[in-house]
């Protein structure tokens, strides 16, 4: 995540060359030791490479990432100087890993929080491009992330209006009559970044350069300094605070220019009159050990042997197997068991509700056979994200 989303071939065939020979050169400095796998070679070529650093790139649309989102909570606190309270050294962003889909050491599973080959609807997908980090990013959690940011702004880390703290031992738990931008109601830390002295101008220019690397557009400069002269000198450079977190430029690592259209309107499609049937499908994220979730029960091949010789100290018991026990028809079996633990599944498949799907996959040919499947298909059949992608 040093990078961008869709690093060009000569980028990642830049970064892979550094981390197959250990050693990277840039302006006359080496990194690396030369021993292949270096890390320090290869983040000296994510980020030193002129892809990772030329500005002009911020402005292809192609260019660039949507940033994530405790990247950008922390950002906030160390750009506008949060300080801690002495009774609470140590801060505590309670509850992120729900309300914005991630926190420091709490990944929902092995895949991290989101997949490198995710493709958000519209635009980025129609124009084949990824965006790993939009996948933390649905309504709740944009709306999420944008009202802790500014509770915090406003009240510093406390336990109310949708912030991310918690408010001190012995106060009370609210932000009614909190005024905007003071924290002596017991928050258990603030942001102390003093504005620079001089005109609206000069303190929507600090934060743009702050929040968004100087790169806000001059539309959105214009209705944040509105907003900071109207609100007064109390209120106003708190109100600047608010509305640059905001913006898409302090979401994103790109450059943004308003083109003046409407969004246009979207239309109903027209009613039908016939009935509604919906199919429900669940991804069931991680993996599961489907020899144990239906195991052969009654075959005149040598199935149950074969399944208690291949599972040996994994394979359920035969008194297991025999907790919930189903017919078949057309099968290598005429009876199955489905796992012990899943009482519910059994029930529905005996009421003709539900269907297993037994050793299913990829198969891009039609020609795919057990012996040839690694030559003629491209998918990374032991890849669980690419499994659940296809």
């Amino acid at each position: 995540r040093f990078g961008v989303s869709n690093p060009s071939p000569r980028y990642v065939n830049e970064i892979a060359t550094a981390f197959r020979m250990g050693r990277y050169s840039f302006a006359g400095e080496s990194y690396g030791s030369g021993k292949y796998g270096n890390l320090g070679a290869t983040i000296a070529a994510v980020l030193l490479d002129s892809e990772a650093r030329d500005s002009l790139l911020d402005a292809d649309p192609y260019h660039g990432a949507v940033r994530e989102p405790l990247i950008k909570v922390l950002h906030v606190m160390r750009a506008l100087d949060f300080k801690a309270d002495p009774a609470a050294p140590y801060p505590i962003l309670k509850n992120m890993a729900s309300r914005i889909k991630q926190m420091a050491h709490a990944i929902p599973n092995v895949f991290s929080f989101f997949k490198p080959e995710f493709e958000a609807d519209g635009v980025i997908a129609s124009s084949s491009l990824v965006s790993p980090e939009a996948a933390a990013h649905n309504t709740p959690e944009i709306i999420n992330l944008c009202n802790g940011l500014i509770s915090l702004i406003k009240y510093g880390l406390v336990n109310c209006a949708d912030n991310f703290g918690t408010t001190l031992a012995g106060h009370k738990s609210r932000c009614s009559g909190r005024k905007r931008g003071r924290f002596k109601d017991g928050s258990s830390g603030h942001l102390t970044f003093s504005m620079p002295e001089g005109d609206a101008d000069s303190v929507v220019n600090k934060l743009a350069t702050l929040l968004t690397s100087g790169r806000l557009n001059q539309h959105s400069r214009g209705i944040i300094k509105d907003s900071y002269l109207n609100a007064g000198p109390e209120e106003g450079p708190v109100k600047a605070q608010e509305l640059i977190v905001t913006t898409a430029e302090f979401h994103t690592t790109g450059t943004t220019t308003k083109d003046g259209d409407d969004r246009p309107t979207l239309s109903l499609p027209p009613a039908t009159a016939r009935g509604y049937k919906a199919t429900i499908f669940v991804m069931l994220a991680g993996g599961i050990d489907s020899f144990n979730m239906v195991t052969p029960h009654t075959c005149d091949n040598n199935l149950v042997d074969q399944y208690e010789r291949e599972r040996r100290s994994v394979m359920l018991s035969r008194e297991e197997r025999e907790k919930h026990v189903i017919d078949a028809e057309g099968q290598p079996c005429t009876k199955f068991s489905v796992h012990p633990d899943f009482n519910f599944v059994a029930k529905l498949y005996e009421e003709g509700e539900l269907a297993f799907y037994m050793n299913t996959g990829v198969l891009d040919s039609n020609e795919t056979t057990k012996e040839n499947y690694r030559e003629v298909t491209p998918t990374g059949l032991f890849a669980h994200n690419l499994m659940q992608v296809r």
